[in-house]
């Protein structure tokens, strides 16, 4: 096997580890206890994404002969995306917030400001990746989002919890996987360029969803 080829094969390995969450922390299930139940939580500031991207994982993108299509294009896409998703300006940070407070109201929790100081825990929830993806055994473009959530013991800075979620992407070990609605799935990069505003709507849509499954997770 030659160095292309295993370049090509190294690059697959990687990828298909960043769909299904490779590398991320260990999860570490929720444990409710009466004798000392978590009500009162502070909600940490959810940063907005660092960028938006769209990542071409299909295995053609690794057969030579179509890696000028297929490769070359796809940071020339990632830009544009970038740019396009910017200009939507879908606040997915503020939305996280607000989505998981509700969600965590909704389940019986008092959401409270960190200046209240007998608060139980702190919840926070970063954005690692968000886009668009076509999966290794797709052509299509769906929505993407990794974001990691922790609960940490405010008496002792404790893990209490700790999660890894996919919304699109792939499942993965110790991945919250949940997968993206058709409605926001493009058939190519061109389509997915010409309907920025339901593009955003569909990475919207996952940030609900994840809210829903944390809130879950924490019942």
């Amino acid at each position: 096997m030659g160095l292309k080829a295993v370049a090509n094969w190294m690059l697959v390995a990687a990828i298909l580890g960043l769909l299904g969450g490779c590398g991320s922390t260990p999860k570490q299930a929720f444990e409710k206890k009466e004798t000392a139940p978590i009500k009162k939580i502070v909600l940490a500031t959810v940063s907005e994404p660092n960028s938006f991207i769209t990542l071409n994982a299909n295995f053609l993108a690794f057969v030579p002969i179509v890696q000028l299509v297929v490769v070359v294009p796809s940071a020339y896409h990632s830009t544009q995306f970038d740019k396009m998703m910017r200009e939507q300006n879908p606040l997915l940070g503020e939305y996280m917030a607000r989505a998981i407070e509700t969600k965590l109201r909704d389940g019986g929790y008092d959401i409270v400001p960190f200046s209240q100081l007998d608060n139980d825990a702190i919840l926070h929830l970063q954005f690692k990746n968000v886009g668009y993806v076509s999966n290794f055994f797709s052509l299509v473009y769906k929505p993407w989002i990794q974001a990691e959530a922790r609960l940490q013991s405010a008496k002792d800075n404790s893990q209490l919890y700790v999660q890894w979620f996919e919304y699109g992407g792939m499942a993965g070990k110790d991945v919250e996987f949940i997968p993206t609605d058709p409605e926001f799935h493009y058939w190519s990069f061109s389509a997915l360029k010409e309907n920025p505003h339901a593009a955003a709507e569909g990475l919207k849509r996952g940030v609900i969803l994840i809210a829903k499954r944390l809130a879950e997770q924490l019942r």
